[in-house]
């Protein structure tokens, strides 16, 4: 584990261990086991919950937080390398994805889970979600866009993977065809034009890439929380953009 992980982190290392909100406390704490009878290994203040939350150090689970998948076997992945790596996660893969420029870019990310399921719950303090519901499936068609357009990778790469259908390899279906690859492209391209200079890249960064909203503040020089408002202003820009949303009249039609 990275030497600068907080101590409290650590302690939700140990198996069965929860963050669970602490009584009349106001923050939150690391039971053995879940279980709020039993002494508490660690007590963490509400703010740092909520930035190693923002920076996917934790996962929710019905009452508090666990420690991520990733973040838990991180040591492991370090120690085995790549093909440890995603022989223990079973959810991620290899990919190409497209950068904001449309080149190729190689990355291993996970393949079932949304970077956006947090933001369409509400928040362990009762507060309402970040994302509505068009917020949040605009997202998802950018992700599902973006998933069709490395496409011709994947076929190209992995002729000894199973066939999907049938007796033969490659395609499955039309979604899978050279043509549809190259519109998903197009569509991928065009929504990032529309989102315009700032936002395509928090938007990016956060639904493509699954950055945490605290390093795309540092990594834009933005004050913190500010993500978070940028990442709903870009969310909602692309819902107009899928037809999800209305436009609202811009002040000079008023």
């Amino acid at each position: 584990m990275p030497q600068l992980m907080p101590r409290w982190l650590r302690r939700l290392e140990t198996p069965g261990a929860l963050l669970l909100p602490d009584g009349g406390q106001g923050g939150f704490a690391v039971f053995p086991k879940g279980d709020r009878r039993r002494r508490p290994l660690a007590r963490v203040p509400r703010k740092d919950v909520l930035t190693a939350r923002a920076d996917g150090w934790l996962s929710e689970v019905e009452d508090g937080f666990a420690l991520s998948h990733d973040v838990a076997h991180r040591s492991a992945r370090e120690q085995a390398g790549e093909a440890g790596f995603l022989a223990q996660h079973g959810g991620l893969e290899r990919a190409v994805l497209l950068d904001e420029a449309g080149k190729d870019m190689p990355v291993v990310r996970r393949s079932e889970a949304s970077p956006l399921a947090r933001w369409i719950r509400p928040g362990p303090d009762g507060s309402a979600p970040l994302l509505d519901r068009a917020e949040y499936e605009a997202g998802e068609k950018l992700r599902a866009d973006h998933a069709r357009s490395t496409m011709s990778q994947r076929l190209t790469a992995d002729w000894t993977a199973p066939p999907r259908s049938g007796s033969g390899r490659g395609p499955a279906g039309p979604e899978d065809s050279p043509l549809a690859v190259l519109a998903a492209k197009d569509r991928v391209m065009d929504a990032l034009a529309a989102l315009g200079p700032g936002l395509d890249r928090v938007v990016f960064a956060a639904c493509i890439r699954e950055t945490g909203l605290t390093r795309i503040e540092r990594e834009e020089c933005w004050p913190k929380r500010s993500a978070k408002i940028a990442l709903k202003l870009g969310l909602t820009r692309l819902a107009v953009h899928y037809g999800m949303k209305r436009a609202q009249p811009s002040a000079a039609s008023l």
